[in-house]
């Protein structure tokens, strides 16, 4: 599975990014509660999903406590070690950074780890890249290479 895919392929196949995520938080006993949408929301309710506010669409997948409450998103590089963030993606995490910090965790499955940064540095490490466009619905997209992720921390 890739990007390129349609979203139904891609959306068939397990969230590995969550999974990690989860793991990792109890290994680190985190106390965190599952609160944004998942796979499964857009076949409960069918087309009738996009109907609702992009704000709702674009919850966080964890609401966790670590010292404070923040949000985190899950996110995965693909196997050259870039993640693709869409323009809805960051106006609808925006919009939760207002409630709490909102960080993304995004999965390196390859090389068994993750990047954690703020929805702050996504803004400054996708400063200078250009927006492209998928291929079959043209939605916006900034394309992070991991070391820019973890070079502009």
């Amino acid at each position: 599975m890739n990007y390129k895919d349609a979203y139904k392929k891609r959306n068939q196949s397990i969230n590995y990014s969550e999974a990690a995520c989860e793991m990792l938080l109890r290994s680190k006993k985190i106390p965190y509660q599952k609160f944004g949408f998942d796979n499964r929301t857009k076949d409960i309710f069918g087309k009738k999903y996009f109907d609702l506010d992009l704000r709702l669409k674009k919850q966080p997948d964890f609401i966790i406590y670590h010292k404070k409450f923040i949000l985190l998103e899950c996110k995965s590089f693909d196997k050259n070690g870039d993640v693709r963030i869409k323009k809805s993606d960051v106006i609808g995490y925006n919009y939760w950074n207002n409630f709490l910090d909102l960080y993304l965790f995004i999965y390196y499955s390859i090389k068994n780890t993750y990047v954690k940064v703020s929805l702050n540095d996504i803004f400054k490490a996708s400063n200078d890249i250009e927006m492209e466009y998928y291929w079959d619905n043209k939605e916006a997209y900034k394309t992070i290479h991991i070391n820019k992720l973890i070079n502009n921390k």
